[in-house]
């Protein structure tokens, strides 16, 4: 779980971080003292959660935040801390989860995430790779966006996700990855680069058991990854919401192929 606290006062947030790190030490917690430091977080990282300190915020701000944040993640929950109950009205129109008085009380917090594991499992998942696929297409591990040293690493990924765990032979993908190429040794020698490649950037993140791989055969593991495409074609509300009609935009392949426009693909 990726948790965001925000809290102008520096002991405040010391120890808030402190008791988050108690209560989930699987956690990882990142804490600053500003919205603008958390924004600039938030560009490169997806959080499951965050803490919010309103007390030297006016409303407009709050929102204009929780905003940007929920652009983001549509799945991130918000908790705000505050000294007073004057910003509950504040909260409520961010759609937070929960509101705590400060000193926030260690037992206060754990029955708070135990609320949350029972009733709101998504920022809690055990699954820790999330791809984005409406618009351009980023990968996040454990909140983090990876980072490719080869274009083509990303787009064999791409279309190893969009293939929802079908397998492809490698003569498919080559045809995908190297449109208008034509399948020969050169061809075939720069598709194992590009694997290679991809296969370097995953372990370098700690990624494990996501591609399959046999001879003349190559698939992605789909219950490893949280994907707003496979929760589209699931009927869950929050993707549908988030699809306007761009998929993966910048694949010439993508249009003819498992996109939210076209579920019947075996």
């Amino acid at each position: 779980m990726n948790i965001l606290v925000i809290d102008h006062t520096k002991k405040d947030l010391d120890y808030l971080k402190q008791i988050i790190s108690e209560a989930k030490p699987e956690a990882k917690v990142n804490a600053v003292q500003t919205f603008d430091e958390a924004l600039s977080l938030a560009a490169d990282e997806l959080f499951d959660l965050v803490f919010i300190d309103p007390d030297s915020k006016d409303t407009a701000q709050i929102s204009d935040f929780a905003g940007k944040l929920k652009e983001r993640n549509r799945d991130i929950h918000i908790i705000f801390t505050s000294k007073s109950k004057k910003y509950m009205s504040d909260a409520f129109s961010v759609h937070a989860d929960a509101y705590l008085l400060k000193p926030v009380k260690p037992e206060e917090l754990n029955s708070q995430f135990e609320y949350m594991l029972n009733n709101y499992p998504a920022p809690l998942r055990e699954i820790e790779l999330i791809a984005r696929t409406f618009g351009k297409f980023n990968v996040y591990y454990r909140g983090k966006r990876l980072t490719f040293k080869r274009s083509k690493s990303k787009e064999l990924l791409a279309i190893l996700i969009d293939n929802r765990g079908i397998g492809l032979s490698t003569r498919e993908v080559c045809a995908m990855l190297f449109e208008g190429r034509p399948y020969d040794e050169n061809t075939l020698g720069y598709y194992h680069v590009v694997l290679t490649s991809l296969n370097a950037t995953l372990a370098e993140a700690g990624v494990k058991n996501i591609i399959r791989k046999a001879v003349n055969y190559i698939s992605i593991n789909p219950d490893k990854i949280d994907c707003d495409m496979y929760r589209y074609l699931r009927g869950e509300t929050e993707a549908l919401k988030d699809y306007h009609g761009d998929y993966m935009t910048g694949y010439s392949w993508s249009e003819y192929s498992a996109s939210p426009n076209n579920t019947g693909k075996e």
